[in-house]
């Protein structure tokens, strides 16, 4: 950043969970008169993973490092899982005024329970202009973690190809929720006309997020803000869900 400081970034990706039961070995190696020393020190943690950090690094460094990363652990709770993923939706919420743009793109969805197990979504979308391939998605995914949201835990953008990308990560649910909202699209043809829909009940207790790679379980706000071609912002949907284990 300057002449004194540097950040850190990048990814994490995890194929399984990563917790207390994992061991790691950290092999140092030493550079000298041209080369590399190897296993100048070598640090084993054969259990306790996430104690023996906060031992080595501190706890501000440790937790600063996780929230960043959208972990919500401590020291006796250290379990990053991973997916696949069921995910619930937990509530609708209003997209601040920042992200409503011209609300050229309106969206009015609400859920009710039907009983213990089963939750339906239903509501209204107002389209002003076509939604088609020039439009353009964020997907931003905050995590619930230490009593607040963790911000840029997962961003997934969507530059064109919109219905193919979320048939992608949604499957046979997208589908479901076209036909529900009256609209007939494919993953070649997405040309949704501006109109007024209104979707009926669609039970969404438990669904699949079928290709999104590493999430960590837990309850994250997804904020979907809309743009155009030109960058222009059209509209926002915030809602919350819970990304569940699958068993």
């Amino acid at each position: 950043m300057n002449r004194t400081i540097v950040v850190l970034y990048g990814n994490i990706s995890l194929k399984q969970d990563f917790d207390s039961s994992m061991k790691m070995k950290s092999e140092f190696s030493f550079w000298g008169n041209g080369g590399w020393r190897s296993n100048v020190y070598n640090l084993n943690v054969n259990r306790d993973v996430c104690e023996r950090f906060y031992t080595i690094l501190g706890k501000m460094r440790v937790e600063t490092f996780m929230a960043k990363a959208g972990f919500a652990i401590n020291r006796t709770n250290c379990d990053l899982p991973a997916g696949p993923y069921w995910f619930t939706f937990n509530r609708f919420e209003k997209c601040p005024k920042a992200k409503e743009g011209t609300k050229e793109f309106v969206f009015d969805f609400h859920l009710r329970k039907m009983n213990r197990t089963t939750v339906v979504l239903f509501g209204n979308v107002s389209l002003n202009r076509d939604l088609d391939d020039t439009t353009k998605i964020r997907n931003e995914f905050s995590l619930w973690g230490n009593g607040g949201w963790h911000s840029n835990a997962y961003n997934l953008d969507f530059d064109r190809n919109i219905c193919k990308n979320f048939h992608s990560v949604l499957g046979k649910t997208f589908d479901v929720l076209m036909d529900k909202i009256g609209i007939v699209v494919n993953t070649t043809n997405c040309a949704i006309p501006a109109n007024k829909y209104r979707m009926g009940n669609v039970i969404v207790s438990n669904w699949y997020f079928k290709a999104l790679p590493v999430l960590i379980f837990g309850t994250y706000r997804v904020t979907v803000v809309l743009y155009s071609a030109q960058e222009e912002l059209l509209g926002c949907l915030r809602v919350v869900i819970d990304i569940l284990r699958q068993y």
